[in-house]
């Protein structure tokens, strides 16, 4: 019903605008939220610095538009919210979901039927992978590797002292890159991803990745762009040629049985990992044959976690729909909904309302860059095209990049439909050819961002050589949906 088409990365103000005009209007029930939350005094004053017509001037929202808005959402019966990876494209990624709960805790729109957050990832197991650990600040069942009990609880059930566990996280990728450039880091294991292609700043990346004394890529295919750099290419077996589990955005396990063997001497990925593992001398701690192995360690240390998946097996996976964890005992049936009884995973057993201020992106608009570049997906294509581009069908249907403008911005630089236009960033400049849309705002571009260096394209076009590489420091989310820009016209099309 309500399109707020605000200013790229503006996100987070527009989100206190809206918790400005609930509470400044009467629309939370402050005595429940009280009860149930913690911060809403602080809250309630910090807002005050975002009235809507601030806010106006800083997402380029009208200022009645943000007020019936949060109307709408204080006066609704049940509010969902939705957001998918783009949104934590952001140097404020972290800010942008804390002040998106604020507003479903101030209107009483959380664990309950009908209402809630939902983050909708960008693959299938996301969620699986963050309960094992598998970012760098986290241990596997949801332990923070900042948190001395955390270390403690994985060090016991590892059999390790506990200050074999570092007390600070380890690198976020672009530190990595950065530790390649300086030295400080010699060699580097790629496993699922293709770098190459989906960091920003490519040139820098790239560069950095060529700096390794062993670069090792594990991938279902070569050649990709990072394969093509690597010292050693660790064949992987694909989702149809390994059995796992698979946890979805629900809390929902599910298992995937192996359908067909692998290809030559292609393995799974944990069976490569437990082989060199072996091979570097930790037979005793790499001891699995099998991926129900590794699944029944992994379970033991979810016990008593908000993960805890102790009471799944895969015979009750082969038999039962995906299991929704928690699930502590092979009789219980996976917990529905959490947090019902608004009693939360604190030491207080409240929920957090969180005063987050906007800032400014990194990236500077000005009269040298003054156009917003927005890079995203496109349906027929995914991720770098490592499998897609592999794909006629799908080719067919988005074979090479190109840049969308608002015909406004167009008509105003003379440019023209299929036109060829120069973009250019503080890092790089590509060419592409114009698609013209009024769907986007005036002086915000979009280019989508599959398509890598001349593998699958005749001359790839890579926009991720434009992008900023700063990061959130909290996520280190990458900025992928804020970078200026300006463009120039270089060649004219068959139409003008």
């Amino acid at each position: 019903d309500y399109h707020i088409q605000l200013n790229p990365g503006t996100d987070v103000a527009l989100n206190n605008g809206i918790a400005y005009v609930l509470i400044e209007e009467g629309l939370v029930d402050e005595e429940f939220v009280t009860h149930f939350s913690s911060g809403y005094e602080d809250l309630k004053e910090f807002v005050k610095d975002y009235p809507p017509s601030r806010v106006a001037e800083i997402t380029g929202c009208p200022e009645e538009q943000i007020k019936t808005v949060a109307r709408v959402i204080g006066n609704a019966k049940n509010m969902l919210t939705f957001w998918l990876q783009g949104y934590n494209h952001s140097t404020q990624a972290v800010f942008k979901n804390n002040t998106l709960h604020n507003l479903s805790i101030l209107t009483n729109n959380f664990c309950r039927v009908g209402a809630g957050p939902l983050s909708i990832t960008g693959e299938a197991n996301a969620l699986g992978n963050r309960w094992v650990g598998a970012l760098s600040h986290l241990l596997p069942g949801m332990r923070l590797v900042s948190n001395a009990k955390h270390r403690e609880e994985v060090a016991e059930f590892w059999g390790l002292p506990v200050e074999t566990i570092k007390t600070i996280p380890g690198r976020s990728i672009l530190d990595i890159i950065k530790g390649l450039h300086s030295g400080d880091i010699k060699a580097l294991w790629v496993m699922t991803t293709n770098p190459a292609v989906s960091l920003p700043n490519t040139k820098w990346v790239i560069e950095g990745l060529k700096k390794a004394e062993l670069l090792i890529a594990q991938d279902i295919f070569h050649p990709t762009e990072t394969t093509e750099l690597a010292d050693v290419v660790f064949a992987a077996a694909q989702w149809c040629e390994k059995t796992g589990t698979f946890i979805s955005s629900d809390r929902r396990i599910n298992l995937v049985p192996k359908i067909i063997d692998p290809p030559g001497e292609a393995k799974p990925d944990y069976e490569i990992i437990w082989l060199v593992a072996r091979a570097m001398g930790y037979e005793k701690q790499f001891s699995y044959n099998s991926p129900e192995q590794v699944f029944e360690e992994f379970k033991e240390i979810t016990r008593g976690r908000i993960c805890d998946m102790t009471g799944v097996t895969y015979e009750r996976l082969r038999d039962e729909i995906g299991l929704q964890l928690p699930c502590p005992s092979e009789d219980h049936h996976g917990t529905k909904r959490l947090f019902s009884n608004w009693h939360f995973a604190k030491s207080n057993g409240l929920v957090s309302l969180l005063s987050r201020p906007y800032i400014d992106p990194e990236d500077i608009v000005n009269s040298e860059y003054p156009f917003i570049l927005l890079t995203g997906r496109l349906r027929f294509q995914f991720n770098t095209r490592t499998r897609t581009g592999r794909s006629p069908a799908l080719n067919d249907r988005a074979p090479d990049c190109y840049v969308e403008i608002n015909p406004a911005d167009a008509n105003e630089l003379n440019i023209f439909e299929h036109d060829e236009i120069q973009i250019n960033s503080r890092r790089g400049s590509m060419c592409l050819p114009v698609r013209l849309t009024d769907s986007l705002r005036a002086g915000v571009i979009f280019i989508p961002w599959h398509y890598g260096n001349a593998l699958w394209v005749e001359d790839g076009k890579l926009v991720n050589i434009l992008i900023n590489s700063a990061y959130d420091i909290h996520s280190k989310q990458p900025s992928y949906k804020f970078t200026a820009i300006n463009i120039k016209k270089i060649g004219v099309s068959m139409n003008e």
